[in-house]
Protein backbone atom coordinates (compact mmCIF):
# COMPACT_ATOMS: atom_id res chain seq x y z
CA UNK A 1 0.00 0.00 0.00
CA UNK A 2 2.59 2.29 0.70
CA UNK A 3 4.56 1.62 -2.43
CA UNK A 4 1.35 2.48 -3.93
CA UNK A 5 0.94 5.75 -2.42
CA UNK A 6 4.64 6.54 -3.38
CA UNK A 7 3.91 5.78 -6.99
CA UNK A 8 0.94 7.61 -7.73
CA UNK A 9 2.63 10.81 -6.16
CA UNK A 10 5.24 10.43 -8.65
CA UNK A 11 3.35 10.02 -11.57
CA UNK A 12 0.10 12.50 -10.99
CA UNK A 13 0.76 15.40 -12.27
CA UNK A 14 2.14 18.23 -9.86
CA UNK A 15 0.67 22.22 -9.74
CA UNK A 16 2.24 24.49 -11.57
CA UNK A 17 3.30 27.65 -9.80
CA UNK A 18 1.12 30.03 -11.55
CA UNK A 19 -1.87 27.85 -10.09
CA UNK A 20 -0.79 28.20 -6.45
CA UNK A 21 0.28 31.87 -6.66
CA UNK A 22 -3.10 32.82 -8.30
CA UNK A 23 -4.74 35.03 -5.74
CA UNK A 24 -8.76 34.55 -4.13
CA UNK A 25 -10.11 37.70 -3.97
CA UNK A 26 -11.81 38.37 -0.58
CA UNK A 27 -13.21 41.39 1.45
CA UNK A 28 -11.53 40.21 4.37
CA UNK A 29 -8.17 39.28 2.85
CA UNK A 30 -8.11 42.45 0.89
CA UNK A 31 -9.62 45.65 0.75
CA UNK A 32 -9.92 47.96 -1.92
CA UNK A 33 -10.98 50.97 0.16
CA UNK A 34 -9.80 52.41 3.23
CA UNK A 35 -7.21 51.62 6.25
CA UNK A 36 -7.70 48.88 7.93
CA UNK A 37 -6.39 50.09 11.27
CA UNK A 38 -7.78 47.06 13.11
CA UNK A 39 -4.82 44.61 11.93
CA UNK A 40 -2.66 47.31 13.99
CA UNK A 41 -3.55 46.39 17.24
CA UNK A 42 -2.11 48.70 19.67
CA UNK A 43 1.00 49.52 17.43
CA UNK A 44 -0.77 52.64 16.65
CA UNK A 45 2.81 54.50 15.86
CA UNK A 46 3.35 51.70 13.47
CA UNK A 47 -0.19 51.93 11.78
CA UNK A 48 0.42 55.94 11.75
CA UNK A 49 3.78 55.22 9.80
CA UNK A 50 2.40 53.13 7.02
CA UNK A 51 -1.18 55.16 6.82
CA UNK A 52 1.47 58.42 5.82
CA UNK A 53 3.26 55.84 3.30
CA UNK A 54 0.27 54.85 1.73
CA UNK A 55 -1.35 58.44 1.24
CA UNK A 56 1.87 59.55 -0.19
CA UNK A 57 1.59 56.76 -2.21
CA UNK A 58 1.46 58.90 -5.63
CA UNK A 59 3.83 61.68 -4.28
CA UNK A 60 7.29 59.63 -3.43
CA UNK A 61 9.60 62.13 -3.13
CA UNK A 62 7.64 64.05 -0.38
CA UNK A 63 7.08 61.39 2.06
CA UNK A 64 8.58 63.09 5.25
CA UNK A 65 6.80 61.13 8.84
CA UNK A 66 5.71 63.39 11.60
CA UNK A 67 8.30 64.26 14.33
CA UNK A 68 7.46 63.17 17.74
CA UNK A 69 8.64 65.47 20.26
CA UNK A 70 8.98 63.87 24.18
CA UNK A 71 9.50 65.42 27.38
CA UNK A 72 10.37 63.74 30.73
CA UNK A 73 8.66 65.37 33.89
CA UNK A 74 10.19 65.84 37.61
CA UNK A 75 8.40 62.58 38.78
CA UNK A 76 10.44 60.40 35.75
CA UNK A 77 7.26 60.21 33.29
CA UNK A 78 7.11 60.92 29.69
CA UNK A 79 4.51 62.97 27.54
CA UNK A 80 4.99 62.93 23.84
CA UNK A 81 3.64 65.40 21.10
CA UNK A 82 2.97 64.38 17.77
CA UNK A 83 3.42 67.18 14.97
CA UNK A 84 2.53 67.07 11.45
CA UNK A 85 5.15 68.68 9.10
CA UNK A 86 4.16 70.92 6.21
CA UNK A 87 4.51 67.45 3.75
CA UNK A 88 2.29 65.54 4.92
CA UNK A 89 -0.41 68.75 5.78
CA UNK A 90 0.40 69.15 2.11
CA UNK A 91 -1.31 65.21 1.14
CA UNK A 92 -3.77 65.64 3.77
CA UNK A 93 -5.27 69.15 4.49
CA UNK A 94 -8.02 68.47 6.35
CA UNK A 95 -5.76 68.21 9.01
CA UNK A 96 -4.91 71.85 8.93
CA UNK A 97 -6.55 73.08 11.92
CA UNK A 98 -5.07 70.20 14.33
CA UNK A 99 -1.61 69.78 13.54
CA UNK A 100 -0.14 68.51 16.96
CA UNK A 101 -1.77 65.51 19.05
CA UNK A 102 -0.49 65.37 22.76
CA UNK A 103 -0.21 61.77 23.98
CA UNK A 104 -0.85 60.93 27.65
CA UNK A 105 1.64 60.48 30.49
CA UNK A 106 3.77 57.49 30.47
CA UNK A 107 6.49 55.45 32.04
CA UNK A 108 8.33 55.06 28.63
CA UNK A 109 8.92 57.23 25.68
CA UNK A 110 8.15 53.97 23.36
CA UNK A 111 4.55 53.72 25.21
CA UNK A 112 4.19 58.10 25.24
CA UNK A 113 5.03 58.18 21.61
CA UNK A 114 2.54 55.06 20.63
CA UNK A 115 -0.24 57.23 22.68
CA UNK A 116 0.28 59.95 20.76
CA UNK A 117 0.03 58.35 18.00
CA UNK A 118 -3.30 57.06 19.56
CA UNK A 119 -4.17 60.76 19.94
CA UNK A 120 -3.86 61.39 16.12
CA UNK A 121 -6.09 57.57 15.26
CA UNK A 122 -8.83 59.01 17.55
CA UNK A 123 -9.43 62.29 15.88
CA UNK A 124 -12.76 61.80 13.77
CA UNK A 125 -11.08 63.49 10.59
CA UNK A 126 -8.25 60.94 10.80
CA UNK A 127 -10.52 58.34 10.53
CA UNK A 128 -12.43 59.53 8.17
CA UNK A 129 -9.54 59.45 5.53
CA UNK A 130 -8.57 56.27 6.33
CA UNK A 131 -12.01 55.01 5.72
CA UNK A 132 -12.38 56.55 2.39
CA UNK A 133 -8.36 56.19 1.32
CA UNK A 134 -7.24 55.12 -2.11
CA UNK A 135 -6.66 51.60 -2.28
CA UNK A 136 -2.71 50.74 -2.74
CA UNK A 137 -1.28 50.17 -5.88
CA UNK A 138 -0.54 46.47 -4.24
CA UNK A 139 -4.47 46.19 -4.09
CA UNK A 140 -4.67 47.35 -7.41
CA UNK A 141 -2.52 44.87 -9.07
CA UNK A 142 -3.80 42.18 -6.81
CA UNK A 143 -7.41 43.05 -8.14
CA UNK A 144 -6.70 43.93 -11.85
CA UNK A 145 -5.12 40.29 -11.86
CA UNK A 146 -8.22 38.85 -10.31
CA UNK A 147 -10.59 40.03 -12.46
CA UNK A 148 -8.30 39.26 -15.56
CA UNK A 149 -8.34 35.49 -14.41
CA UNK A 150 -11.91 35.78 -13.66
CA UNK A 151 -13.11 37.54 -17.24
CA UNK A 152 -10.68 34.48 -18.32
CA UNK A 153 -12.42 31.49 -16.63
CA UNK A 154 -16.06 33.08 -18.35
CA UNK A 155 -15.21 32.77 -21.38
Amino acid sequence: QLVSQLVSQLVSPKPSRLAARQPSWSPTRGRLYGFNLAKYGEQFKVALKEFVERVSNEHTSIVEQPKFHTVKDAEGNFQSTLKLNDKTLLLLPDLREKTEFEGEKCASKKEADNSAAKAFWDDPRVLEIARTLKPSRKAQKIREHFDFVKCKEQR
